[in-house]
């Protein structure tokens, strides 16, 4: 493998395949994948997140999955400063990197080298934010830094949160600056709308009654509000389990979040400058040979 092999980020819209086509592209290159999805951080959360099972991790070599406790934030910048460190360890060792995940925010940050300020949590300035609905934080966020905003998934109350529990502590807007990454090159799996929607449905189906088991379990240690707080699936089956809506109210809300939150990732990706869209993993090595890279 060549030295300075490109750092590949593999992204896509959530079921749209990119664990699967990142374990292909992995065992291609003889290489390792670094997780960028911010629920897979947490042990634990596996079926109502998505994440690949103990077996395909054991395929080939993963970083950064159920590295945290889900009764603890695992932030953006303890993300950055771990991919980091991974990225220059496999770099020294010439060893491939792909990156895969679907939170847009860690692959922005990571790209643009972004630097994020070290701010402990501040829980009762916390438990008061979460009083406010995410329109009026996300308000905030944009009175405050409207350059930041435009980064934010006005959707994510804990992100948002977070954006303006740092801006309290430090007393203004931080500055994300930072040296861009070089040497990457950035593909997404592209995926028709109307045939991603069908995808959608049918794996939410499948997963329902595991996605049951696991918050019934997490609910040993978890509290209710927590796992409400890693939205979609938790949010929705929390609540069924709560017994606050009906499984079928669960459903149906879960399915239409998840459809608007790939076309959120949808609209994010096409942001990334000089992203390439595959239909496979087969086509982003036909691309790399043609880069004469090897």
């Amino acid at each position: 493998m060549q030295k300075n092999f490109p750092i590949i980020f593999l992204l896509g819209p959530t079921a749209s395949g990119k664990s699967d086509a990142a374990i292909a592209l992995a065992k291609k290159l003889n290489g390792i994948v670094i997780n960028a999805d911010s629920r897979h951080v947490y042990l634990g959360l596996n079926s109502g997140s998505g994440k690949i099972t103990k077996q395909e991790q054991k395929t080939v070599p993963h970083f950064l999955i159920d590295v945290a406790s889900p009764l603890r934030d695992f932030s953006a910048g303890k993300w950055l400063k771990e991919v980091r460190r991974i990225i220059s360890r496999c770099q020294k060792n010439s060893t491939p990197i792909i990156v895969s995940g679907g939170t847009l925010f860690y692959i922005r940050a990571l790209l643009a080298g972004w630097e994020f300020p070290n701010v402990k949590p501040d829980y009762a300035f916390r438990k008061k934010l979460e009083k406010l609905s995410r329109e009026a934080l996300y308000q905030k966020i944009q009175k405050y830094d409207p350059n930041r905003a435009q980064n934010l998934d006005p959707h994510n109350k804990k992100r948002l949160i977070r954006a303006l529990e740092i801006i309290d502590s430090l007393g203004k807007v931080p500055a994300t600056g930072g040296i861009p990454l070089k040497n990457a090159l950035v593909f997404s799996l592209d995926i028709p709308i109307v045939k991603l929607e069908k995808k959608i449905h049918l794996r939410l189906h499948k997963r329902v009654p595991a996605i049951l088991r696991e918050i019934k379990q997490l609910r040993k240690k978890v509290s209710a509000k927590r796992l409400i707080a890693f939205g979609l699936e938790y949010e929705w089956f929390t609540k069924y389990n709560e017994k606050i809506i009906s499984k079928q109210e669960a459903i149906e809300n879960c399915k239409r979040d998840i459809i608007r939150f790939a076309k959120r990732q949808i609209r994010e990706i096409k942001k990334i400058p000089d992203v390439t869209f595959i239909k496979n993993s087969k086509q982003t090595l036909s691309i790399l040979r043609t880069k004469k890279i090897k």
